[in-house]
Order: structure tokens, then sequence, then C-alpha cells
């Protein structure tokens, strides 16, 4: 396994192991075509157990301990490395046997001596034990994905909630405006002199289904941020609120043009308001409501209020469509506030940087 160190090395060795003391770092020097290894003093026992002070060990047994996944592409890439003669450092990622069994991950890294023909002669580089890090990485991105899933999850969710909705709308509404208009339909065919009348009544329920569908169709499309401006398609929504319900909404917009918003940021900002003047319509008893959309910087505000019931914030947990909420902002690296008490009103504020995290 290994050889003893050559006199000539000692002094050399006092300021590697200086080094080595006071790093993480195993130090080696590297005498390529006697195909010796000097592990320097002090960093490989400290780091993987293996008792050697000042040993030189030949390079099959360092080739010996990377793990067999990840030995081929190791000694691939340094031997491409030793033969582009341009090349003067090497750098490599691995597992490395400790002497109990266990793996680490390591990081190597090393500067290359060439002789007047450009062959490699010696490498002098270090181990670093990486393990933590990239335990610790794998462990956010453990975080991560499960993040996304759970996001993944609620989107899920919230689609299969629309088309239950949906369905529920076409069933409950639809369907019985359709009965309806059969029945006046089969009592016009048979009425004699009064069918006519029960034909405008068909013609009534007819429109009655038009306008259904229309109002479904407008909650599920995606507004047409090409053509309208954010501001358009808002006061659009303000609007068909208006048509059929008493609630009062005032809008306004600070600190940007229309140039300055990207459509899929439209689609969000849109989606969060539709989202909240619905739960307003469902929930708050309210009889006014105001939007406020402002840009300061790289991020926007919205803040969508209302006069209603309000709610106890520490006692009721957030509904669905306050989660989707946050589940947009996320995608915008944003924040969600709620400001609201029994009796006195709601006040939803989301701040949304202007470009996606992703």
């Amino acid at each position: 396994m290994k050889q003893t160190l050559p006199p000539d090395l000692i002094a050399q060795n006092a300021l590697y192991r200086a080094v080595t003391e006071i790093t993480n770092d195993c130090l080696w020097n590297w005498d390529i075509p006697d195909q010796s290894i000097l592990w320097i003093d002090g960093g490989h026992s400290r780091q993987f157990g293996y008792e050697v002070h000042n040993d030189v060990v030949r390079e099959d047994f360092w080739f010996g301990l990377i793990h067999e996944e990840d030995r081929p592409e190791f000694l691939a890439h340094l031997e491409a490395v030793f033969e582009a003669k341009e090349k003067s450092s090497w750098r490599h990622s691995y597992r490395l046997r400790k002497a109990d069994g266990s793996f680490a991950h390591v990081e190597d890294k090393g500067e290359i001596k060439r002789n007047e023909d450009g062959v490699a002669i010696r490498m002098i580089g270090s181990t670093r034990n990486v393990t933590e890090m990239v335990e610790l990485e794998k462990k956010l991105e453990h975080g991560r994905v499960m993040a996304q899933l759970e996001k993944t999850q609620a989107v899920v969710e919230a689609q299969e909630r629309e088309r239950s909705q949906i369905g529920e709308e076409l069933h409950d509404n639809i369907n019985q405006i359709l009965a309806v208009t059969k029945m006046y339909i089969q009592m016009g065919l048979s009425a004699g002199p009064d069918g006519e009348m029960y034909l405008r009544k068909s013609m009534d329920q007819i429109v009655l289904v038009m306008n259904e569908i229309r109002r479904i169709a407008k909650s599920i499309l995606i507004p047409n941020t090409n053509i309208l401006s954010l501001k358009d398609n808002i006061e659009n929504l303000i609007e068909d609120i208006a048509q059929v319900h008493s609630l009062k909404i005032q809008l306004a917009l600070h600190g940007f043009s229309d140039g300055e918003v990207s459509p899929k940021l439209q689609l969000t900002i849109f989606r969060i308001i539709q989202e909240q003047t619905t739960n307003i319509l469902k929930h708050a008893d309210a009889s006014e409501a105001g939007i406020t959309i402002t840009k300061q910087d790289n991020t926007f505000s919205v803040t969508i209020s209302d006069n209603g019931n309000g709610w106890d914030t520490h006692q009721k947990p957030f509904g669905v469509g306050l989660l989707n909420i946050r589940n947009r902002a996320d995608l915008y690296d944003g924040r969600v506030r709620i400001h609201s008490s029994k009796g006195k009103g709601f006040e939803l504020k989301v701040w949304l940087r202007d470009e996606p995290v992703l």
C-alpha cells in the first residue's frame, strides 16, 4: 500500500503540515511517472480515517478507493486532462471510500506540472470532504421538490374543484333552464292559439342559457392580454360583476404602463383579483370594494379591500381561494398579507416581483 517517505521531501512537508492543520483539505503530491502519491500529514487521517502520516501510496490504491460507479468517469476525465497539453489544472468530484467502509463525497483540485514536451509529470493538489455540503444540497433539493409537489397538488385540486363547480352549474342552472325550455316548446306545439306565447317564453329561456354559458366561459377563459391591457381586463371583470351584483368596485393603478407588465404577470394579477372578488361576493356581504395596483422599483403590489363583515384571522383557517392566491404569488417570489377583523372589512395585499422565479 505505502512506501517510506524519501528524506529529501521531509523539509517540504513541514510547510504542507502547517496548511493541513488549519484546513479540512487533504493535500497530496503526485509523482505521475512513478505512479506514486504523497499523502501529506494529517488530512487523510482526520477526514477519512486512514492512518497515513507523510506516506507515499501507490496510485492504484487511491483509484481503488473511488466508488465503482464514479471510477470510469474519474479515470477518463483524468486521462483527457493529462493528454491536453494546454491544461494546467484539474478538478473533479466523486465518492471516496473511507477506512470504515462508508463513502464520502469529495472534490479534488490539482495543479499540473509538465516537462518541456508537455507531458504531465507531477500534480500537486487537495482532496476536500464535501459530504456535509452535498447532503445539505440534497435536503434543500428535497425540500424544493416537496414544496413544488405541494403547489402542484394544490393546483390539481383547484382544477378539480373548478371542474366540479362547472359541472354543478351546468347541471343545476343550464340543465334546469333547458328542461323548462323543452317544456315550453312542447306546450307551444300543442297549445293551439297560445302556442306563440310559449315559444316566446322558450326564446327567453334560450337567452338565459346563452348568458349563463357566457358567464361560465368568462370565469374560465384566459383574458386576452395581447389586445386588451391589464386595466381593460380588470374593468371588464368589474363590469361583469356590476351586471348581476350590487357590489361597487373602484380601480386604481399607479407607477407603471401597460408595456411594463408581461402577459404572464398580467394573467397572474388578473387571476388573483378574480379569485379575491369571488371570495368577496361569496363571503363578505360587502357593498364596496377597492382594487389598487402599484409598481415600485421591480415589485408590483396588489391591494384588494372591502367593507364587508371581515373575519378573525387568528381563528379561521385560510380557504381554498386564498391558498390559490398564495400559490400564484409564489411563482413570482411574492408575499401575501391579510388584514381583517370580524365586522371591520377585509384587506388582501400581494407583492409580486416583475419576473417569475422560474
